[in-house]
């Protein structure tokens, strides 16, 4: 499975929408609300070896009424994906979690200090595996306030970003050379080329690339977008 889609008509599409629009008319209209499904405990089924269950999540809110995604710049001191650029999120805990949703909320107040409270969970998207053994479902979601105040878990966080989606979109290129694939041959996982999209910060224009896990989840979500608006 090969996700294309085009960037350039993506940047016009989030680029016209306020955070509003973009709520009503891309996150409720792309991704019918399944919450039900995300607090069951039925994907859990996949917690077996070799894959540990972990989920993160795609947090859009409004700043200067326009969409905006949190992206974390993990520390190099984390032993999993030291120094790469993450969607807040983290492994299933049993002990603790109920389901995937409680894990992403769990993770979401540790790691950015962002209540569920103030989440609303619209849909996932489909499992991805990672070469460190980990199954992740990405949940779909957006705020209820308007410039969330988040504060990182500097242990794990270096600092938190709030980028433009439709910024975001417009940098994306795909990797031919470096595949993401899957190697597991149990589960109906989907299969993609490396994309990867740049965030620029700071008055220096200075680039952080993202890539892997999280630039395919975003690609996933605009491969979704993409087909639903343009197909």
């Amino acid at each position: 499975m090969h996700l294309t889609f085009k960037p350039n008509r993506l940047y016009s599409l989030f680029n016209s929408l306020t955070y509003d629009q973009f709520v009503t008319k891309v996150l409720h209209k792309v991704f019918p609300k399944n919450y039900n499904v995300i607090k069951s405990q039925k994907l859990l089924k996949y917690d077996r070896t070799p894959f540990r269950l972990a989920s993160v999540g795609m947090i859009f809110h409004s700043r200067q009424n326009e969409p905006h995604l949190i992206i974390e710049h993990r520390s190099s001191h984390v032993p999993r994906h030291p120094n790469e650029m993450a969607l807040p999120g983290g492994a299933y805990d049993p002990s603790v979690d109920q389901n995937l949703l409680d894990t992403f909320a769990r993770e979401c107040q540790e790691e950015i200090n962002v209540p569920k409270k103030l989440l609303e969970a619209h849909s996932h998207l489909r499992f991805q595996t990672t070469p460190t053994q980990f199954m992740v479902l990405p949940i779909v979601c957006s705020s209820k306030r308007e410039n969330l105040r988040l504060k990182p878990d500097l242990h794990e966080i270096v600092n938190i970003s709030s980028v433009s989606i439709a910024e975001l979109v417009s940098t994306a290129s795909v990797n031919q050379s470096v595949p993401y694939f899957s190697d597991c041959n149990e589960f109906d996982l989907p299969l993609y080329h490396g994309w990867s999209f740049k965030l620029v910060k700071g008055s220096n224009k200075r680039q952080h690339l993202i890539w892997g896990l999280t630039a395919n989840i975003i690609a996933q979500f605009c491969y979704l977008v993409d087909k639903h608006f343009f197909n």
